[in-house]
């Protein structure tokens, strides 16, 4: 009775698509750092054509300690020295 279950379960595509393999991890997880003082830490993303304005970009900068964000009204074409020019002088 045991092969029957065995080789029905190998043929039925029901069976083999709800499977759930249990394998460990390839690697320990491990939780992101977290900063000590403000702005230690932060992260850039460039949002891509919203239209407000007359600017098609957005550069949104937010400081991962305090999650203070800051949103710089941008172009698309902008370079990585345009990219530092606005976080100096706006940030």
């Amino acid at each position: 009775m045991g092969h029957y279950m065995v080789d029905y379960m190998k043929g039925c595509d029901l069976c083999n698509c709800m499977k759930t393999f249990l394998v460990p991890p390839t690697r320990n997880l491990m939780p992101n750092h977290l900063p000590e003082c403000h702005w230690q830490i932060i992260s850039v993303d460039l949002i891509m054509e919203p239209q407000v304005h007359g600017y098609d970009a957005i550069m949104v900068v937010v400081d991962c300690l305090s999650k203070c964000t800051h949103v710089i009204l941008t172009m698309s074409d902008v370079t990585a020295s345009g990219v530092a020019w606005l976080f100096r002088d706006d940030i």
